[in-house]
């Protein structure tokens, strides 16, 4: 059986077991905390918080994604043949030496939340799949710096007809599938 199809059961029999005052994100991080063994302070394998007081890491990482540009999308891609989204992110982070999550769920929990209006470059910015209405994360991008006007914007793997781009955060349809954002370099 796939991975994916073992972890997307995972996590669906989780939330068909939740309590009503749970989320997506609460049931999702009891679900990670219990997989990896880890708790919210995450040291060892998968990085929850990277120093980086000079900036010089997000710059590195910004720069190394950039020049992925136009590489093509391939579903559960992590490698330089082709990325899907969160192996996009995946890939990055390994290449610098962060080792994170593959699975967009799993690196949404890391790091600190975001308010919209405070997404800095290095960002990873989690947005709902097509369907706006779902509360499921579906996509994953890293905010790069903003455009001339001073619009955010993000890099990420995006379709098989685009592959990895750099579009804006207050593009409609992603601004209506924002969930949320976080920092995992502080």
């Amino acid at each position: 059986m796939s991975p994916y199809l073992v972890y997307i059961l995972s996590v669906f029999f989780s939330l068909n077991l939740a309590m009503p005052e749970e989320n997506f994100y609460s049931v999702h991080k009891k679900y990670y905390e219990n997989a990896y063994s880890i708790k919210n302070d995450t040291t060892g394998i998968f990085t929850a918080l990277i120093i980086d007081p000079a900036g010089e890491k997000v710059d590195s990482l910004v720069a190394l994604a950039k020049n992925y540009l136009g590489f093509p999308y391939i579903f559960g891609g992590t490698t330089e043949r082709g990325f899907d989204c969160s192996g996009f992110v995946y890939f990055l982070f390994q290449k610098m030496g962060y080792p994170i999550p593959r699975m967009p769920a799993d690196q949404c929990i890391l790091g600190e939340d975001i308010k919209f209006d405070d997404i800095q470059r290095g960002d990873l910015i989690f947005f709902k799949g097509r369907n706006v209405y779902s509360n499921w994360i579906g996509h994953v991008g890293m905010a790069i710096e903003p455009d001339e006007k001073g619009t955010k914007r993000f890099i990420h793997a995006e379709t098989y007809r685009t592959g990895v781009r750099v579009d804006s955060l207050t593009q409609p349809y992603y601004h209506q599938r924002f969930i949320r954002a976080t920092r995992i370099f502080r």
